[in-house]
């Protein structure tokens, strides 16, 4: 009876995911690679959403085991998107030099697999580092195929903004009001609905301000996305977790600085006092919540701790020492590293006992895993895709695509300030997401060559060509699938 159950469950997944492909096919043979990359980033969110820690995801319809290695949504989605576009619609587009030195780190890391697996390192470690860059080349490369213009289609913004809001209003409620549940629904089990993870809050943070700079920078505003990207972006406040809110704090701290430059000026279309209002009313929802709860001092507290307490100033010791300890390691292999899996070991804390783990900082990581070089080829590709962003910052593009390479451009610099204290590259969930974003600040820096706005036109104007165009056109292959 048991094999019978998995011999059917087999064959739906297989009849499933050959329906998913064709799907994809279509959808990209008709230029709507969008919805295809909106699908993978948006089942990969809702398994964020749902699990608090990839770690903690139970066997099932999210994780399924396979000895030393287990199978996620995304490690089928992001291949299959990938190879129904090859299909589809063969690339023909030239690769950037920042594409190509991503290209030399990532396959520079990659080798790393090799050395950590004949040089000792756990199976298991290997696969899972190995597994997180594939899947950072992967969310590059899903998101280098589509026209990022689409990213700024009405009904486009409309969904991000709905689900941002449903998702950090969602979080207020079951973490200020009802709790974390578990959840148990056949093959679906989670432990702790309404958790709010580390990796999680980072991400939908980081959504949350990109909708802001976008609906700032329109020449039609909607004050709801205004509230939503607030809401969404204070999201790491009641989470908990330091390195988010260092993470959050950089955000705004980089945002504050871009807006003292002329471009922010001419860019932006929101007067300060209607920003003001609807940031303020934001954060009077958010207030008001947390007093109707009686969790204000609850919170603030936790902020408080998750910065400077105890406990984060013992795990502070901790890492100093493991970044010590990390210097030697890398004098040992400097050129090549130990390889991917290496892990170093965390000294006696009684009563607990010696472990294995990651430095906590991304930089060190790299050099640990890939040498001097891997670091190198890493600080080079960071540097390329930030001269990429700031390129189209200077441009006379539309004033909402260099929003939206701000954005994402300040939200990398935040999550590598995440980096500084956690191993992100371990986790594959801000792997998908940092590659989508470096992939964005490629594609608004290829459209800056190409499409340049003239000094003497009005952007506005423009933007709601682009847009209208944009309008017809779906609504033209939308008619043209009915027919």
């Amino acid at each position: 009876m048991g094999s019978a159950v998995l011999i059917l469950a087999a064959f739906l997944a297989l009849v499933g995911s050959l329906m998913l492909f064709g799907w994809f096919t279509r959808l990209e043979g008709e230029g709507r690679g969008e919805v295809v990359v909106a699908t993978v980033m948006g089942v990969a969110l809702l398994e964020a959403v749902l699990f608090q820690s990839q770690n903690t995801v139970p066997s099932g319809l999210f994780r399924i085991p396979l000895g030393s290695f287990d199978v996620r949504p995304v490690d089928v989605l992001i291949p299959m998107a990938l190879a129904a576009r090859v299909m589809a619609r063969p690339p023909t587009s030239r690769v950037s030099l920042t594409a190509l030195l991503w290209v030399a780190f990532m396959a520079w890391y990659l080798a790393g697999g090799i050395t950590g697996y004949y040089g000792g390192n756990p199976l298991p470690e290997v696969i899972g580092q190995v597994r997180s860059m594939l899947l950072l080349a992967g969310g590059y490369a899903l998101v280098a195929g589509m026209d990022v213009r689409k990213l700024l289609g009405e009904r486009f913004l409309r969904i991000v903004s709905r689900v941002l809001f449903v998702v950090a209003f969602g979080y207020m409620v079951m973490i200020l009001v009802v709790g974390p549940v578990a959840i148990g629904a056949g093959p679906v089990t989670i432990p702790e609905f309404g958790g709010l993870g580390a990796d999680t809050s980072s991400i939908i943070s980081t959504m949350g301000l990109m909708l802001i700079l976008v609906e700032i920078s329109s020449p039609r505003h909607h004050r709801f996305r205004i509230i939503a990207g607030s809401l969404a972006m204070l999201i790491p406040l009641i989470g908990h977790q330091a390195a988010s809110i260092v993470g959050l704090g950089v955000m705004v701290g980089l945002t504050l600085l871009m807006s003292l430059t002329p471009r922010w000026r001419e860019r932006v279309t929101i007067t300060p006092t209607e920003f003001l209002l609807v940031v303020v009313l934001a954060l009077t929802v958010g207030l008001s919540g947390l007093t109707v709860a009686g969790r204000t001092a609850e919170i603030t507290s936790g902020v408080e701790d998750a910065l400077v307490g105890n406990a984060q100033d013992s795990t502070s010791r901790l890492r100093v020492l493991l970044w010590e300890d990390a210097r030697d390691f890398i004098l040992e292999s400097p050129v090549i590293g130990h390889g991917a899996g290496f892990r170093q070991i965390l000294p006696d804390q009684w009563p607990a006992p010696p472990s294995l783990v990651t430095s906590h900082n991304i930089l060190i990581d790299v050099a640990l895993r890939s040498g001097l070089v891997g670091l190198g080829l890493f600080l080079v590709a960071i540097f390329s895709s930030f001269r990429e962003m700031l390129a189209s910052w200077r441009s006379r593009l539309d004033p909402r695509l260099t929003m939206l390479s701000l954005g994402a451009g300040i939200g990398v610099g935040g999550l590598l300030a995440k980096g500084m204290a956690e191993s992100i590259l371990d986790k594959f969930r801000l792997a998908v997401f940092l590659g989508a974003l470096l992939s964005m600040i490629s594609g608004i820096a290829r459209q800056a060559e190409t499409t340049e706005w003239g000094l003497d036109r009005n952007w506005s104007t423009a933007a709601l060509e682009v847009t209208s165009g944009m309008s017809a056109e779906i609504s033209l292959g939308n008619d043209s699938e009915r027919r």
